[in-house]
């Protein structure tokens, strides 16, 4: 028979166990509100660092086409001067004006007209002159006379490519080119050199530290440009970038929070110019989103 003692510890157990199950339960729901609120701050931290890489991107390639649009501007009004030049052969003129083409343009080593053969005939860069480049180091010589962007070179300028040889590290030239026809002479070459670490640095002053991690790549995958964050040669075709086999797909510009240069997480954003071959990259690692 139950006595007055065990019946008020049977009532203590059980009000014991219902404030227990309510502990837990208050634990529970304490627990899952502040996941929920990590979840959200960290989904919207997200979302933020996307939309910033893909501003960012948006930049870069503007900043990319406004420059390659204003070479091409430089290398049409020298054409202009190519056939009367061909006829005189004057040396002096010709550097002059080539001169003056580059001039108050950092992002330009030089510009040098070329023959069929690919000797420098005349050129900013007194250097280049009468150097023998390989016309398919530089694309060829084009069937139009649209300005073209060629395959980037691992040398300085158009004399060092010649040359060949071990080059020092770094160095790296973008050339844009664009064939010249003639009425009565054989096809010509302009050729304009871009420094793609002038193109880096400019990326730079525009993106500030985003530009860490900035990128310029060829269509066909090869490094044109790249900030100091990008653990990458510039010249090599790197495998397996995000970037390129979402560009591959068709798609002209895109995010990504996939594996980024160094092949950790990142969250990324690419655009490939309308008008040019080239993919503009920019990433931040995953890391320092949250």
């Amino acid at each position: 028979m139950n006595t007055a003692k065990d019946l008020v510890d049977k009532a203590m157990g059980a009000r014991v166990r219902r404030f227990r199950a309510i502990c837990i339960l208050l634990g529970a729901t304490v627990l899952a509100v502040g996941t929920g609120e990590v979840f959200i701050d960290w989904q919207a931290s997200e979302d933020e660092t996307v939309a910033s890489q893909a501003m960012y991107a948006r930049v870069a390639e503007g900043q990319l086409a406004a420059t390659l649009d204003l070479v091409e501007g430089k290398l049409r009004s020298t054409r202009d001067a190519v056939e009367p030049w061909a006829a005189n052969a004057d040396p002096a003129r010709s550097h002059r004006w080539l001169v003056d083409a580059v001039r108050g343009q950092p992002v330009l080593r030089s510009m040098s007209v070329l023959d069929g053969n690919g000797r420098v005939l005349a050129s900013s860069n007194p250097q280049n002159v009468n150097a023998v480049v390989a016309l398919g180091a530089l694309g060829g010589i084009a069937a139009t006379a649209e300005a073209r962007v060629g395959p980037p070179f691992a040398a300085r300028d158009l004399r060092q490519l010649a040359e060949g040889g071990v080059q020092p590290a770094g160095d790296a030239g973008l050339p844009l080119v664009m064939t010249t026809w003639g009425q009565s002479r054989a096809p010509m070459l302009l050729v304009a050199v871009l420094d793609p670490g002038r193109l880096a640095s400019e990326q730079r002053l525009l993106l500030g530290d985003a530009a860490l991690r900035a990128a310029i790549l060829s269509a066909d995958g090869q490094l044109v440009s790249a900030g100091s964050g990008v653990p990458l040669t510039i010249g090599s075709r790197p495998s397996g970038l995000t970037a390129l086999r979402l560009a591959g797909t068709g798609a002209g510009q895109g995010t990504y929070i996939e594996a980024g240069f160094d092949g950790a997480p990142a969250v990324g954003a690419y655009r490939r110019l309308p008008a040019w071959p080239l993919l503009v990259v920019v990433e931040r690692p995953y890391a320092e989103v949250w």
